[in-house]
């Protein structure tokens, strides 16, 4: 479980050192990527990493109700992989009983979590297969993180908590690739954490077999942004988010 300490006045004094430096990083690097795939921003609501079939492919539905770009959305939306990153802006402190040790955040250090529980204000990112009718699929489908970019140090985990303790699925404190199951046409949610401030790219890949067309395997690299809480240095969310509308509207334009 994560603790609900609040972050010390030195853990808070320390991101404040870097934050600059890690958002200059951090608008260095996206200005690299091409102004025509440039990804929105997701502040809060409800979204999922999920897959569709005919053809089998990878994509993010955001619901109505969510803060994509600084607007409300009105209807669901759906975005490619690229297309979108989720802005990680809560930070909690690690347990000090190091039950949380596979994030790579040292107890009572600060550890950036998407949670699996909902939360206002943040964004809520579940993993689904709806889109899939169970019928046409023998088996479960295979989630599996194979690859991803962080800043110096950064892991990346995925767990959901349990009565026994965290049942962690990622962790590549490790290394990778890491792997779950899940069945199709389910919706789940887990806690995504984030060792590091910075900029992180995931790639998962789901694989299953169709009952008529055989297996089938896809791709997708999803960026999340872990960034100063927006209590402690709230110029830089406004910052990436300036960036953000800045390079679209350029892409835009071209």
């Amino acid at each position: 479980m994560l603790s609900n300490q609040p972050l010390s006045f030195v853990a808070r004094w320390h991101l404040h050192r870097v934050a600059w430096f890690t958002l200059a990083a951090l608008v260095v690097s996206l200005g690299r990527t091409s102004a025509h795939a440039f990804p929105a921003l997701m502040t809060e609501g409800h979204a999922d990493i999920g897959v569709a079939f005919a053809p089998f492919e990878m994509e993010a539905h955001v619901h109505a109700g969510a803060t994509v770009d600084g607007i409300v959305l009105a209807a669901d939306q759906e975005f490619e992989p690229d297309e979108l990153i989720f802005q990680v802006a809560h930070i909690q402190s690690a347990p000090l009983d190091n039950s949380l040790d596979f994030t790579g955040a040292t107890p009572g250090a600060p550890l950036w979590v998407l949670p699996e529980s909902f939360i206002p204000g943040i964004p809520f990112v579940g993993i689904s297969s709806e889109h899939l009718d169970s019928n046409d699929w023998v088996g479960d489908l295979t989630w599996k993180v194979n690859a991803i970019t962080a800043p110096p140090g950064g892991v990346f985990s995925m767990w959901t908590d349990g009565l026994l303790g965290p049942q962690v699925s990622v962790s590549t404190q490790d290394g990778l690739p890491d792997q779950f199951q899940l069945p199709v046409g389910s919706h789940n949610h887990f806690n995504y954490g984030f060792s590091h401030l910075g900029l992180y790219t995931v790639t998962f890949e789901v694989s299953g077999t169709h009952v008529t067309d055989g297996f089938q395997t896809v791709t997708g690299t999803y960026s999340f942004a872990a960034v100063p809480e927006p209590g402690t240095i709230s110029l830089a969310g406004f910052a990436i988010g300036w960036l953000a509308l800045a390079l679209r509207r350029r892409a835009v334009g071209n």
